[in-house]
């Protein structure tokens, strides 16, 4: 298997500076791509050791999964937000993050699960 080269951080950067153009003209169409897009900005950012961008580009990701209730996209910005913490050496908000995502992803699947036993059943829904 060839081995992949990692992309330059000067091409990473322009890159994310395409994407940031390419977010905000997409967040009020389309808000989940909005969502995707800022989630790689931020670990592009994070890459390059920028960790407050990263944080910054994490909690919008955040804000946009919220905003159309996607419950793993929460779990996943929450566990981004964690790493980029960490990396910046603030545990305290390492943890915090990454027991949020812990949750996050156990309401989405307990929200699952109970759509599934709502249509199977008949009877219960949160």
């Amino acid at each position: 298997m060839p081995h992949r080269r990692s992309p330059s951080p000067t091409r990473t950067l322009s890159l994310c500076c395409c994407q940031i153009k390419a977010a905000a003209a997409v967040r009020t169409l389309m808000p989940g791509n909005a969502s995707f897009v800022y989630s790689n900005l931020g670990r592009a950012y994070q890459n390059l050791g920028n960790f407050n961008k990263a944080i910054e580009y994490q909690t919008q990701r955040l804000a946009i999964a919220k905003e159309v209730g996607d419950r793993a996209g929460e779990g996943a910005a929450y566990g981004n937000l964690g790493n980029a913490y960490e990396s910046q050496g603030d545990f305290g908000k390492a943890i915090k993050y990454r027991v949020l995502e812990q949750l996050s992803h156990s309401v989405a699947l307990l929200l699952t699960l109970s759509a599934a036993a709502s249509s199977v059943l008949g009877i219960w829904s949160l």
